[in-house]
């Protein structure tokens, strides 16, 4: 630590996470923050700061010019760090990008920093995820996204909030064209109510490019609300609604509008979904006309050889899609089949996940001869399924031809000895 405070200048970055600072230390730190002029971000993760130590950083910080970026993730901060914090947000111009995750703030400690966020004009990104936050703090921070245009990623997963904020929220967003990034995972009591808040604030927000979702109570009747959104000003780059209950019937209404060919969507996350075969089968046909979607995530499904065998066969015409994940579904020889041929006439995916399905050395052999065609995959992992020395070594066979694939991955899961 004194070796880097002695060449503190000669820094851009200091990374100073999972140390233990002292007051001592934090107060020979704040001098060396009050007098710097090169160092843009500052990494505290993790470094058992005392409420007296956030004070001394607070104090040189307030003096500093250059910083943009502070992480003080997993500090115990709690609510009365907060005022603290307030303190600095109201006198720092240069500050973008701010972690507070797991400090164990509530709603009193985001009223603490309300009206500094409704002043300062440079944060951009607010991270308050896996703290004790309720609806009562959205309202809040309801009024700082209306007063404070600047703010334009804002993350409060994992806590504790309900519809009745996250409708308060939504309503601001109608209202408001500034937030870009807006992540509402893992909190145990957003269901379909307050997703449908979303999907008519999304209808009319030209802003938010991505929505994270996942681990919610999110069913077809929230998936319903969110296809609806596609029709009007919707924005949306990147969707997660992993580790929801969309189905099928949810599935099916959210590809005709998010995968229609005047979709802006780019990344569309449906991980462990209960999707069946069926529901996959209508993604595929949408594809067919899709242009830009990038990335397409069903992993932990029920898509068998029939859903592969649609998408694997949308995939041949499509020229977007670069990264496809379909692990631990039930995809056997047959569908790995499928999956090859598409392989051999694509010329855009490059990251194939298909680790943790059923198929085996006859699977792997199809793959394999797929591979001596194809171009552009650049990683496949293959782990976790029922291939023996036999597949591996028609890998090895076809990787002696070719030259783009950077990274096969049959580590583990599998039966291979020897290769």
């Amino acid at each position: 630590m004194d070796e880097i405070l002695k060449h503190f200048d000669e820094y851009q970055e200091v990374d100073l996470a999972y140390n233990k600072i002292s007051n001592y230390l934090a107060q020979n730190l704040a001098e060396a923050l009050s007098l710097n002029t090169s160092v843009k971000k500052l990494n505290l993760e993790c470094t058992d700061l005392s409420q007296r130590a956030l004070g001394f950083l607070e104090d040189g910080l307030s003096q500093n010019s250059t910083l943009e970026t502070l992480n003080l993730a997993e500090n115990a901060l709690g609510d009365v760090s907060m005022k603290d914090m307030a303190s600095f947000l109201r006198r720092n111009t240069t500050i973008r990008s701010l972690d507070l995750s797991s400090n164990d703030i509530s709603d009193a400690g985001i009223a603490s920093l309300a009206d500094a966020l409704k002043i300062n004009k440079s944060l951009q990104h607010l991270n308050i995820y896996d703290n004790r936050i309720s609806d009562g703090a959205l309202t809040v921070l309801s009024d700082v996204i209306t007063a404070n245009p600047t703010l334009q990623r804002l993350n409060l997963g994992s806590n504790k909030i309900s519809n009745a904020g996250v409708i308060a929220l939504a309503d601001t967003l109608q209202k408001t064209q500034c937030l870009r990034f807006l992540d509402l995972s893992r909190n145990e009591n957003i269901s379909d109510e307050s997703v449908a808040a979303l999907g008519e604030a999304l209808k009319k927000s030209s802003s938010l490019r991505e929505l994270d979702l996942g681990e919610n109570k999110c069913t077809q009747t929230g998936a319903l609300a969110l296809a609806a959104a596609f029709d009007g000003d919707c924005a949306l780059e990147n969707l997660n609604l992993s580790w929801n209950q969309v189905g099928d019937e949810g599935v099916m209404a959210l590809a005709e509008k998010a995968l229609s060919s005047k979709s802006p969507l780019q990344i569309l996350n449906l991980t462990h979904n209960g999707i069946t075969d069926e529901g996959v089968v209508v993604i595929a046909k949408n594809l067919g006309a899709n242009t830009t979607l990038d990335t397409l995530i069903l992993a932990s499904n029920k898509c068998g050889n029939e859903g592969i065998a649609s998408l694997a066969h949308a995939l041949g015409q499509n020229m977007s899609v670069r990264h496809l994940n379909v692990c631990r579904n039930h995809i056997g020889d047959d569908g790995i089949d499928f999956v090859a041929e598409m392989l051999k006439v694509n010329s855009t995916l490059e990251e194939l996940d298909i680790s943790k399905n059923d198929f085996g050395d006859e699977g792997a052999e199809y793959l394999a001869e797929a591979l001596q065609q194809n171009a552009t995959l650049k990683i496949l992992s293959c782990h976790s399924n029922k291939t023996t020395d036999s597949g591996a070594r028609s890998f090895v066979d076809a990787l002696r031809q070719n030259s783009t694939l950077h990274e096969l991955n049959l580590r583990y899961g599998n039966q291979v000895c020897v290769i």
